[in-house]
């Protein structure tokens, strides 16, 4: 181990291995260090077209020939058909209503499939975070990253004058390491460790999205879109519902379902904040988790067979999902996107948000030093911007229930931003004149707004509301959203995308 690094990144997720993968690849002695040790149990595992397309670019730009078949389902079963992952053709949503099973008809009103690739070799892709997690650490310390697993900060001090941390680190075994560095690059996920070292607060009381999951990975999940009526339609024309990012939509909340590879399904309930319980000790949540699947009788037969299999202490609960710091960066210090913040599961944005955020810092460190603080503060700068916006259109879709007409619709500011950002990288994949997702677009963000003032004061009919969405949408919406003819099924919403 050496007394000097370019950085030291805290935190071993994919995020912070990634970018301590690159910063080694740009010839910067790098520091990773973790308190934990993989493979460990994470959440977050359903990947985007965004994900992909920035996978890819990463993958070009600093020569990481290895993360290149991440960027596609096809590529990564046959490179790595060890490294566990699922099948994702889109996004499927399906209504549930307490004490009645799914039903659905012909205009397909209580269901609405999206896709996000045009065949199975395109497919995006589920993350087994503790296989994906703990492949790219292994990459990073390839590299030549020093990489430290149970190790923790016990003292870090900043010197601005000499632009340089002086760090006491301690490892499981209480042993103590003097290093020095020139960044400290918070990759923690949340965590609020690096608080005494940078000075940072919590600024979560302006989200307007504020709710809480019950988690786990289950074994003997059976298949549910078999059980509806529009199956072999879906199958022939688009996809099939199990092979997406599936959300159970009921009157205040949803349930997600991320099926894998290996037979293994992450399965969890998203409900207000309000609706948990203050506490939920470990030896409750197994018995919470089966009056939530009793409400719903679809549900309860997906899951009839099921027993959990992570994490090992049994079901994960966290009753506030969303969070924010009061700074991005800091003297000698910066945060990536999920270390500054995170709104919800919804929609999935959490893995491609965390690439943007390690595309544009390893931008500014591998250029000119003279331009790296300049790109870094305007990174700092966009981060609580994105965070914003996301917060906006998940909170909007959570304003249309318990209408599932009215959630399906409202998702359509997600879309049309997914779907403009998605075209823009192709275009060119780290300069976003429209920001991440569209958050520079003030007119959008304008009209979403608006909207959310629209559904929080007036107690409107549906076919009103979409009207109203269709308006407000129009100048972005190029793929037929809340267009009655498509009957809720939109087959083609991405750029192009190459398969390696």
């Amino acid at each position: 181990m050496k007394p000097k690094y370019f950085a030291l990144v805290v935190g071993s997720g994919f995020s912070g291995s990634l970018l301590a993968w690159i910063l080694q690849k740009q010839g910067k002695d790098t520091l990773l260090v973790d308190q934990s040790a993989h493979p460990r149990f994470a959440i977050g595992e359903s990947s985007t077209p965004t994900a992909d397309f920035l996978i890819r670019h990463l993958a070009e730009r600093w020569g990481l020939s290895e993360l290149a078949p991440l960027a596609s389902f096809g590529q990564w079963q046959t490179h790595y058909p060890d490294l566990v992952c699922g099948k994702k053709r889109g996004f499927a949503y399906y209504s549930q209503s307490q004490g009645n099973s799914f039903t659905d008809d012909d205009l397909h009103s209580n269901s609405l499939l999206v896709a996000a690739s045009s065949d199975d070799a395109r497919s995006d892709t589920h993350w087994l975070r503790s296989d994906v997690d703990h492949w790219l650490f292994q990459q990073a310390v390839n590299s030549g990253t020093t990489g430290l697993e149970r190790t923790s900060i016990r003292n870090a001090t900043f010197d601005p004058v000499a632009s340089k941390w002086q760090c006491t680190l301690a490892s499981e075994d209480d042993q103590e390491t003097q290093v020095q560095f020139r960044w400290l690059i918070d990759a923690t996920g949340g965590s609020p460790g690096l608080r005494a070292w940078t000075g940072v607060q919590s600024n979560s009381d302006w989200m307007r999205t504020r709710t809480g999951a019950i988690f786990g990975h289950f074994r003997g999940v059976e298949d549910f879109a078999i059980q509806t009526p529009s199956y072999h339609e879906d199958l022939q024309n688009l996809f099939s519902g199990d092979d997406s990012a599936q959300h159970h939509v009921f009157e205040n909340g949803w349930l997600w379902a991320l099926r894998f590879c290996n037979g293994v399904t992450s399965l969890g309930f998203v409900l207000p904040e309000a609706s948990w319980p203050t506490t939920l000790k470990a030896a409750e949540r197994s018995a919470h988790w089966q009056v939530l699947v009793a409400r719903y009788p679809s549900i309860e037969r997906m899951l009839r067979s099921s027993e959990i299999v992570a994490p090992k202490g049994g079901l994960g609960f966290m009753r506030r999902l969303s969070r924010c710091s009061s700074s991005a960066i800091g003297k000698g210090w910066i945060s990536l996107p999920n270390a500054y913040g995170f709104v919800d599961p919804l929609h999935s944005s959490g893995i491609a948000h965390s690439l943007s955020g390690v595309a544009r810092i390893a931008e500014a460190f591998g250029g000119d030093e003279r331009w790296s603080h300049n790109l870094l503060n305007a990174y700092a700068e966009d981060v609580h911007e994105e965070l914003a916006w996301i917060d906006t259109f998940v909170a909007l879709c959570y304003k249309g229930l318990p209408s599932f007409k009215n959630f399906a619709a409202l998702a359509s500011y997600y879309f049309v931003s997914a779907i403009g950002f998605e075209q823009d990288v192709a275009l060119d994949p780290i300069h976003w004149p429209r920001g991440y997702m569209l958050a520079k677009d003030s007119s959008l963000r304008s009209r979403a707004e608006s909207m959310f003032k629209t559904v929080s004061e007036n107690d409107m009919g549906s076919k009103q509301l979409v009207e109203k969405i269709q308006s407000s949408i129009a100048p972005w919406n190029r793929v037929g959203l809340l267009d009655p003819s498509q009957k809720n099924r939109l087959a083609h919403t991405i750029a192009p995308k190459q398969v390696f």
